[in-house]
């Protein structure tokens, strides 16, 4: 039952959504919810390609296929503006116009995804160029984010990035051993980068050291509780996130160890843990900007026969995602979020748990 709704709801999304693709086959830009960071159509385009791919795949339907085509010949073009590097993803004075490894990793994933419907060796090699200009730290098992021009700049200390980048990066293992062998990197030393909480939740920065990624934000707690309190919640929200891309990586390094590793139950078994159950409805950086309804399906999915879900949980997630989520009369998923544009696009993260 539950997936039936989500098709309809993927498939009356991509119905509704045809009107406001632009002749050169962009999608209304957003501008990254609470971030409120004005971005380029890149993304949503990337976001909704997805969608019209997996639309076509379910009814046939040609104009599905015409629609994903045009957001790919605009992703494309774009491409090919900025020196043939990385896509151009975010106009924010002060920061990088490349949205770090994030905005490449989503802008990819149309690429990877549209070979099951219609084989694209440009889009390919494209993909191949862009993942193989991040320089890659192989002793930290991290990758450095760049200019629009290929200019390497630092690495990126968000760890939800370096994650998408790694997950986006690993759709494309199978054309170049380089790249598989990275990914395959990151993962063995993701335990190494990555701040774990003692219930299980995932930090947002990377680890840097002991005193930036432990001590400082333990005496946070108490000398800034606001602050302390601020940062929790935002981890709470993105905690769904991060194991959606896990769950991604595993279609791919389906015998990778670190599957296995007690650490990596331990962040799964974070959407029992209380903390997780209460805050998740407070996180700003939960349902009003991540779908983590969507996430959660797709992770239990994904990892379900190592770890026991709250069934009664997750369905409460989806519930209130759909409700709070849907306008039934727009037939999109708008309501309730900081940004319309940008959270209509991402219900295509449900595809994960209807395939």
């Amino acid at each position: 039952m539950l997936k039936e709704e989500l098709y309809k709801i993927l498939i009356q999304s991509s119905v509704s959504s045809l009107h406001l693709q632009k002749i050169d086959g962009s999608m209304p830009p957003g501008h990254n919810g609470p971030y409120n960071d004005p971005e380029t159509a890149i993304r949503n385009t990337a976001h909704w390609v997805m969608l019209f791919f997996y639309s076509f795949g379910a009814t046939s339907q040609q104009n599905f296929l015409e629609a994903a085509l045009r957001g790919i010949s605009f992703l494309k073009m774009e491409f090919k503006k900025s020196e043939n590097k990385a896509f151009h993803c975010r106009n924010k004075t002060g920061k990088d116009l490349t949205n770090g490894l994030i905005g490449q990793a989503w802008a990819l994933e149309p690429f990877s995804y549209m070979q099951k419907f219609k084989k694209d060796h440009e889009a390919i090699k494209i993909a191949l160029s862009v993942i193989k200009s991040h320089p890659f730290d192989k002793k930290k098992g991290l990758w450095k984010t760049i200019d629009l021009d290929g200019t390497p700049k630092e690495i990126d200390n968000t760890f939800n990035h370096q994650l998408w980048f790694a997950c986006s990066s690993a759709q494309f293992a199978q054309y170049d051993n380089s790249i598989k062998e990275n990914v395959d990197i990151f993962l063995k030393k993701m335990f190494k980068n990555l701040v774990l909480h003692r219930n299980g939740r995932i930090g947002q920065s990377r680890y840097l050291n002991l005193t930036e990624s432990i001590l400082k934000p333990l005496l946070k707690k108490f000398i800034k509780p606001k602050d302390s309190r601020y940062m929790r919640l935002k981890e709470v929200g993105y905690h769904a996130f991060n194991t959606y891309a896990l769950a991604k990586l595993k279609d791919v390094f389906k015998f990778h160890s670190v599957w296995r590793d007690k650490r990596f139950f331990k962040i799964l078994l974070y959407f029992n843990v209380k903390e997780y159950k209460k805050d998740i409805w407070k996180s700003k950086y939960g349902f009003p900007y991540n779908p983590p309804g969507f996430e959660v399906l797709a992770t239990q999915k994904a990892f379900q026969d190592g770890v026991e879900f709250d069934e009664n949980f997750i369905k409460d997630l989806i519930d209130h995602q759909l409700q709070e989520g849907w306008d039934n009369k727009k037939k999109m998923m708008v309501k309730g979020c900081f940004d319309k544009m940008t959270s209509a696009a991402r219900v295509y993260e449900a595809i994960s748990y209807c395939e």
